[in-house]
């Protein structure tokens, strides 16, 4: 299987995948995650998987669609521009997927993490859910929470 995102993520840099809690609820903490990454040594990619803008579209609540909207068109922007942010692809989505059997949207997340680990990538985690977290490391991944950001 071809890696599509071999030529966006280099050696030396750090898979940031992100979960829809952060989105949804500290989408300044993901720009400021970002504003720092361009100032460090470390280069920072954001992966968004494909359940994520899913989830991020399928809001009934007025106020989270609101927020779900915002998120949408930042994340626009930034695809626009070509800053150092990626979109799982619909290939990469089902092979993670055939990684085991589950159910849940958040199995999606993590086997998206697991199927980049599994392709050499240096994958970080940025999750709230406390449980996604738990699982990330019962797989030796690299997980943290925004309270872990200055």
């Amino acid at each position: 299987m071809v890696d599509l995102l071999a030529p966006v993520i280099t050696e030396n840099q750090l898979l940031i995948v992100n979960d829809t809690n952060i989105l949804l609820q500290h989408l300044q903490g993901l720009r400021k995650l970002r504003e720092m990454a361009e100032r460090t040594v470390v280069k920072m990619t954001f992966l968004i998987p494909q359940i994520v803008l899913t989830e991020l579209h399928h809001f009934s609540d007025p106020e989270l669609e609101v927020v779900a909207r915002k998120n949408r068109e930042y994340i626009q922007v930034l695809k626009n521009k070509g800053t150092g942010l990626v979109i799982e692809t619909p290939q990469d989505s089902e092979q993670a997927n055939s990684l085991y059997e589950s159910k849940f949207n958040d199995d999606k997340i993590l086997k998206c993490c697991l199927l980049m680990k599994k392709r050499g990538k240096d994958v970080v985690l940025f999750s709230d859910d406390h449980m996604l977290l738990i699982k990330a490391r019962i797989y030796s991944l690299k997980a943290f929470q925004r309270r872990t950001l200055p």
